[in-house]
């Protein structure tokens, strides 16, 4: 029944709504015709499928192409939710559970011109979350602010946690010709695929793609720039505060000391819900989206660490690190950094720094030469910063050394009226600046931080905008000024301070040249 209204819904859109129709702006895609909306000056399209929603017999397979439709797709409102564990200051208060569905798989796209004379760039940006919770749909990525500069924004959802990473025998076996595991990135393959086949009905210039995302959005970026399928999808990439693995990536199939496989953690699953591991690819299927949610909730049951990509053979072939240093990760632009405060991601739980020394190649002796006079906190914020600042510096610079271009910056910023509050610039902090939505902290639950907001943030928030922008434009992140890449000498890097943006030469050279030459031993 909910099929049948759903088709009559949409015969029934089709019949009131006309390309002649400025109120409901239409477009003609690949499966079918769309209809938005107009929020201001801005075209703005919700919640359009991207891929089939990935339930029953389709959940834990790569995403399948949507199937067409008669009439027209209403694309007014955001789509579900991806099925996700909510968190405080992140998605409680934002998020009705009801709206979560694992039929998620959609792309939101806001452009300044459906028809333009020329093709307008196009950014992508990745959600953040540990891939293990977040959405498109937060307000703090509204991309008005961005298309008013002249782009095409894409926004989308992927899998996240148990529903976008897992494996089981079984299925490995069953799926031989397939891809498995990594269904998160799987999908975000998928939906730059898409993008590549339809955004010139929006405007879009499909050879002049900017991927952009921060923490696991940064993460998915570096591994987009060495996954073979996404060879030729985008044309540009940023990558906002990720880091290269310091431990052996977590395998398929093969099982490290203290770091199962995907297929051991997978087999474990089945056996708390007593299914039979000789034929359990049915009834894992059949499990419902709440019994799997209450499962990784369970720290008991469910690894509580990282559910970054695994090395699955097909789609992942090698570390980020190997790729970038051997040179075969896509040719293209890259601008990434990190922020000032990374330790904020760990300030509740890491109240010293030892339990980090091992993780980093540190010791007491090291330790106290970079990080002298510095108290605990300070210690492991400089700890953790320098390992995403660095991971990305020496990814900017395999970059260069592989002939190409690349930018780096520092983010150390606060608002205003927060300016001596913290120790730096909150993991993330620049994402609301880039998106120029710092008004969204104001309706933030549970967060003090963001209620007063003074003309100086916002023009500052402009002109990092405008950093953005004219990275995705023109391959080159500059504004007034011009911004220095890196070279083969030296990792020169924007400072985004304070007061001003700045450039500096000598950063940090002792602490980060450590990180350097751990990722070189490592491997990774």
């Amino acid at each position: 029944m909910k099929i049948l209204s759903w088709i009559a819904s949409m015969i029934v859109l089709a019949s009131v709504v006309s390309a002649s129709d400025d109120s409901f702006p239409l477009v003609k895609i690949d499966s079918g015709a769309v209809a938005g909306l107009i929020e201001e000056d801005i075209f703005v399209f919700k919640g359009i499928p991207y891929a089939q929603s990935p339930s029953g017999q389709l959940r834990w397979r790569p995403p399948h192409p949507v199937t067409k439709w008669n009439g027209v797709f209403n694309a007014d409102q955001f789509g579900p939710w991806c099925p996700q564990i909510l968190r405080d200051n992140y998605s409680k208060g934002l998020l009705d559970p009801k709206q979560m569905s694992e039929d998620c798989l959609r792309v939101n796209i806001w452009t300044p011109d459906i028809q333009p004379e020329k093709g307008l760039p196009v950014m992508v940006w990745i959600n953040p979350g540990s891939f293990r919770q977040g959405s498109a749909q937060l307000p703090r990525y509204n991309g008005s602010a961005l298309a008013r500069q002249g782009v095409l924004l894409v926004s989308f959802d992927y899998r996240i946690g148990v529903l976008g990473q897992f494996a089981h025998p079984a299925m490995s076996k069953a799926q031989a010709t397939e891809p498995v595991g990594n269904y998160g990135l799987m999908d975000q393959v998928a939906m730059l695929q898409w993008v590549q086949k339809n955004i010139e009905a929006f405007g879009g210039d499909p050879d002049r793609v900017t991927i952009f995302g921060m923490s696991a959005g940064g993460v998915s970026v570096n591994y987009l720039m060495t996954i073979p399928s996404a060879a030729g999808l985008f044309q540009g990439a940023i990558s906002q505060s990720s880091g290269i693995r310091v431990s052996l990536p977590k395998q398929l199939s093969k099982n490290y000391p203290h770091i199962p496989s995907l297929e051991t953690a997978g087999t474990e699953l089945t056996r708390h819900f007593g299914i039979d591991d000789a034929n359990p690819i049915d009834d894992l299927r059949s499990l419902t989206v709440e019994q799997l949610l209450d499962y990784q909730s369970n720290p008991s049951l469910f690894d509580p660490g990282s559910l970054n990509p695994v090395m699955d053979g097909i789609l992942i072939q090698e570390p980020v690190g190997q790729a970038f240093r051997e040179g075969r990760q896509h040719k293209v632009p890259y601008l990434t950094g990190a922020t000032s405060w990374e330790g904020s991601l760990v300030v509740n739980f890491m109240p010293k720094p030892e339990p980090l020394f091992p993780i980093f190649g540190l010791n007491n002796v090291l330790a106290e030469r970079l990080y002298k006079g510095l108290d605990d906190s300070a210690v492991v914020n400089a700890i953790e910063t320098d390992f995403f600042y660095g991971s990305q510096r020496y990814l900017a610079k395999q970059h260069v050394l592989s002939g190409q271009q690349s930018w780096l910056y520092f983010f150390d910023r606060n608002l205003k009226a927060h300016t001596d509050d913290y120790p730096g610039a909150a993991h993330g902090a620049e994402t609301r600046y880039i998106f120029q939505t710092l008004d969204s902290l104001k309706t933030t639950p549970q967060l003090s931080y963001g209620k007063i907001i003074k003309e100086e943030d916002r023009l500052y928030s402009k002109e990092l905008s405008k950093r953005w922008v004219s990275f995705a434009r023109d391959g080159r992140p500059h504004s007034e000024s011009v911004w220095p890449k890196v070279s083969n000498e030296d990792a020169t890097v924007m400072v985004i301070g304070q007061k001003d943006m700045h450039f500096e030469r000598q950063f940090r050279l002792d602490r980060l040249d450590h990180f350097d030459r751990l990722f070189d031993d490592k491997k990774l």
